[in-house]
């Protein structure tokens, strides 16, 4: 009886209930209050990591991403993280990837002994250049004969073309060749272009070369510099050689057209055909031809390049027709990469200067530049180049690089850093340009 009316009694029963509801309430409740502050805290945070990892993966941010991104932490006043940065930083790409991590104390979930919340927060940042344009420059005088290496530069060079237009990047990717000896010739097109049809300083047509001196690497002050000049107010070289006649290479120091610029492309098996047929000439103008592969780069050169293309469309593809870019053009990046076995010879011409070819003899000839100045034009178009952000690298090819510390250190300033000067002989000059093609050409660019 007494246990059946204990049973039957439920006037308590409310208040249980009551009690026992008010657990999870408050778990609801409070719980609720603790996760909005734990999401408000984890929203700070991941807009402080966002605005620090895009700052981080500028390709031109020279901090460290592990400063960076700390930094803006502090500015936003989100503090007390653990914070992990990863920074993968090649020559044409910047990855970024941080992830940071806090314990956020709980005010009501502390009652069920959970006094702290996890905050983490994580993100990617990366920048990609797209299109990338290199001016490849290769030594062909006279010397190249020796010690085989005009047998071991050209494999080694094609199969550098190779590796930078694959199927990934040739679509986005501009070789500019260019063979050079005492002169560097342009090519027809390109010259009757540049010079207008008013030009009455043309001596020939076995080779389209200007005479550039000391005064056409000078701005209107005077100052040397590498601006572009007015073409149409510098002479023809005459076509000649010091060393005729010599077996194994041309005696003109004038290379002809089938061994002069190409322009802009991305066509591999032209460029390599191009390469098996380029013939030794007399001379030594490295600097001329640095700056034939500086202006190449440069964005004030394409109305020129467009010029000579409207006269013949086959210079370059359609596909170019907006380069070269601006230097400060983000979404590009820019190399040369010179090839060369010797000195940089002092520039000559003819005493005889009515005679425009000396086809059939060696001339009397005049020094017009000094070897010490020729380093030293060298020296600006390498420093002037550099500073517009133009990667370089510098190959010394052979013994009488390696038995010379002028030309060496030549070649050494020129490059944008030791590590991109390198020391070549026969042996390794495919291993040479391997590395450097490496270097710049990412397995797949991205936008």
């Amino acid at each position: 009886m007494f246990r059946r009316r204990i049973l039957r009694d439920r006037r308590g029963n409310a208040s249980i209930i009551f009690a026992l509801m008010t657990v999870p309430f408050i778990l609801v409740a409070g719980g609720g209050v603790d996760m909005m502050a734990q999401e408000r805290e984890r929203a700070r945070a991941q807009a402080a990591l966002d605005a620090g990892i895009i700052a981080a993966a500028g390709l031109k941010q020279t901090l460290p991403a592990a400063t960076i991104v700390p930094q803006y932490f502090a500015a936003a006043g989100v503090t007390g993280y653990s914070i992990q940065v990863t920074d993968d930083h090649k020559l044409n790409s910047r990855v970024v990837t941080a992830t940071a991590t806090k314990e956020v104390p709980t005010a009501f979930l502390r009652i069920f002994k959970l006094n702290t919340l996890r905050v983490a927060v994580t993100g990617r940042a990366e920048e990609a250049v797209k299109n990338m344009e290199l001016s490849l420059v290769l030594d062909l005088s006279g010397s190249m004969r020796l010690e085989g290496r005009i047998d071991a530069m050209k494999p080694a060079a094609k199969s550098f073309i190779d590796k930078v237009l694959t199927t990934d990047t040739k679509d986005f990717t501009s070789v500019n060749l260019i063979p050079f000896a005492g002169q560097t010739n342009v090519g027809a097109t390109m010259f009757n272009s540049l010079v207008g049809s008013s030009y009455a300083k043309k001596r020939h047509d076995l080779s389209y070369n200007f005479d550039y001196r000391d005064t056409t690497y000078a701005d209107s002050n005077g100052n040397i510099n590498i601006a572009i000049p007015d073409f149409s107010t510098i002479d023809q070289v005459q076509y000649f050689g010091t060393q005729y006649p010599v077996t194994g290479y041309e005696y003109a120091q004038n290379p002809d057209d089938g061994t002069s610029i190409v322009y802009l492309s991305n066509d591999a098996t032209m460029l390599k055909n191009r390469i098996d047929s380029l013939k030794m000439y007399d001379g030594t103008g490295t600097q001329i031809a640095m700056k034939w592969a500086y202006h190449l780069l440069d964005g004030d050169f394409k109305p020129k390049l467009k010029n000579a293309r409207a006269s013949d469309p086959s210079l370059y593809p359609n596909a170019f027709t907006d380069r070269p870019a601006a230097f400060d053009e983000p979404t590009t990046i820019k190399f040369i990469v010179l090839m060369t076995d010797g000195a940089v010879y002092p520039q000559s011409r003819p005493t005889d200067k009515t005679t425009p070819t000396f086809v059939d003899k060696k001339p009397a000839t005049g020094a017009i530049q000094t070897e010490a100045a020729a380093f030293k034009l060298l020296s600006e178009v390498c420093t002037g180049a550099k500073a517009k952000g133009v990667t370089i690298f510098t190959i010394g090819f052979g013994t009488e690089v390696a038995k010379t510390a002028t030309i060496q250190n030549a070649l050494l300033n020129c490059a944008s850093s030791p590590t991109k000067y390198y020391l070549a002989s026969t042996s390794d000059i495919s291993k040479v340009f391997d590395d450097i093609a490496r270097t710049i050409s990412p397995l797949r660019l991205t936008n």
